[in-house]
């Protein structure tokens, strides 16, 4: 998982990736949280397979899970020799939408495509760096905020990841059980100030 959003967490994949690879393993990476929020490089983290959601930092509707698969992780799939027991977890019959006989797998989730387009137009418009140092200072402003609370985020300085949920922290002054999807540490004398 390259972000966490409850404790504000952001792994260091490289190293985990090189771990994976000096094992002789693939490295899968969940980037849910962190797509369009901050920098993703599955490239130069040797990623082999990425998948993530539409309905966080791309602020799309949930409902797509947009996927990535690197050349040596595509071998291992194209190369399997047992049958894959679900045919909707089929990568095999995935991949051959794009190839050039005409398959059918699912009906496509039209009006999803649609609104994943618009929000990567709105994520072109704003500019990467621009969207990713957006969620930066919102980090940094929750951070702040909370220290005034006397809460703090669990994640380590250098390790935190710039998009945690403003929304659910501005909630949490009326429901306390956010606090912890918000990354906070409660201390018990601070509980009673988020309520009020």
């Amino acid at each position: 998982m390259h972000a966490e959003t409850s404790t504000g967490a952001l792994t260091p994949v490289k190293e985990l990736s090189r771990l994976a690879h000096d094992a002789g393993a693939l490295f899968l990476l969940d980037a849910v949280t962190s797509l369009g929020g901050c920098p993703v490089a599955i490239d130069d983290w040797q990623v082999d397979a990425v998948y993530s959601g539409t309905q966080k930092c791309l602020s799309c509707p949930p409902g797509l899970a947009p996927i990535s698969f690197s050349p040596r992780a595509m071998e291992v799939i194209t190369g399997r020799k047992t049958k894959v027991q679900s045919w909707y977890l089929d990568m095999n019959f995935l991949a051959s939408y794009w190839g050039s006989e005409r398959v059918y797998h699912h009906t496509a989730p039209i009006s999803m495509n649609y609104g994943l387009h618009e929000a990567l137009r709105l994520v072109v418009e704003e500019g990467l760096e621009a969207r990713w140092a957006r969620h930066r200072q919102a980090h940094e402003s929750l951070k702040a905020g909370l220290a005034k609370l006397g809460l703090s985020i669990t994640s380590q300085e250098g390790h935190s990841f710039g998009n945690s949920t403003p929304s659910a922290c501005r909630t949490a002054r009326t429901r306390p059980a956010y606090a912890v999807g918000c990354s906070a540490t409660l201390a018990s004398r601070s509980a009673p100030a988020l309520a009020r």
